[in-house]
């Protein structure tokens, strides 16, 4: 029986939510599966991984600038020389999977198949919105449901030798290409953020940075130019007194967290109908595909 290791990077929530649903999936089928956060391997908060246990490798990405997160990419180019017979997936989230975010995981695909994996499965899941337009709860949690649903189609197909891999195009090709250039936007960006005297100087925002982009110097805080625009700092900060100055639009109001999501109990899902118009209309289609 394969063993599976799943590797994914979060900050928000949504990835972590998918990557728990792949889980899940393959332990209902009664298959060994380990999870792990690569920001908790990146800053040692974990004991070291034996990559090489594994015969199936899951890897999670928020979607950022049509791309993954370059500290995915970085943490799937240490991971070992495939035996024969491995095989890897890849997940990815975004607030939507439109052609512009579809060459997203390019450069993953092209690093796994360079060291021998072979790909067997490549989706984007789209979550709720934690940047400058906030879903309404009821549809990112509809969004949830309906990639639970997938997902275990999804695992069924692949236990059973289905390759679930489109073919990419020359456009989200070429998005791919010229999203990089939001990386570097994002080093000034994250300039924009701001504390308030209501800091109690707990260091949550410091400890949960998925880079690291966050230090504290002179009794300041010092965002540095690695911000990936996650907002997790802004969002989970406890007494809300990290805000934007500047490009005040990316933030969403009340923020996003995906754990408020699930411990919502009053959620139905049922946002999107076949009344939906607009912008919206393409996610009903995909709830019901």
């Amino acid at each position: 029986m394969k063993t599976i290791g799943i590797f994914y990077l979060s900050g928000t929530g949504n990835t972590k939510a998918i990557a728990e649903l792949f889980e899940k999936e393959y332990k209902n089928h009664e298959y060994q599966c380990d999870v792990y956060s690569i920001e908790d391997i990146q800053k040692g908060r974990l004991p070291l991984v034996d990559y090489a246990k594994y015969d199936v490798i899951g890897v999670g990405s928020p979607i950022y600038g049509s791309n993954a997160v370059p500290l995915v990419e970085t943490f799937v180019e240490k991971l070992p020389l495939a035996k024969a017979s491995d095989q890897a997936f890849i997940f990815l989230t975004g607030a939507d999977f439109i052609s512009i975010n579809k060459g997203a995981s390019y450069k993953l695909r092209h690093i796994l198949n360079q060291k021998g994996y072979q790909l067997v499965l490549d989706k984007i899941y789209p979550m709720g919105s934690n940047w400058f337009v906030k879903y309404e709860d009821e549809m990112a949690w509809q969004l949830y449901l309906a990639n639970k649903r997938k997902i275990g189609q999804n695992v069924q197909k692949m236990l059973h030798g289905h390759i679930q891999v489109e073919a990419k195009g020359l456009f989200p090709s070429l998005c791919s290409f010229l999203g990089k250039s939001e990386h570097y936007g994002a080093k000034i960006l994250s300039k924009g953020f701001a504390i308030n005297d209501q800091c109690i100087d707990c260091g949550k925002c410091i400890k949960n940075c998925p880079t690291s982009n966050i230090s504290k110097k002179n009794e300041k805080l010092i965002y540095g130019n690695h911000c990936l625009l996650c907002m997790k700092c802004m969002y989970y900060c406890p007494v809300d007194a990290i805000y934007l100055k500047r490009y005040k639009s990316m933030g969403v109001k009340n923020g996003y967290r995906f754990e408020d999501l699930m411990n919502n109990s009053d959620l139905k899902g049922d946002f999107l109908t076949s009344e939906t118009k607009g912008y919206f209309k393409h996610f009903y289609t995909y709830t019901k595909d």
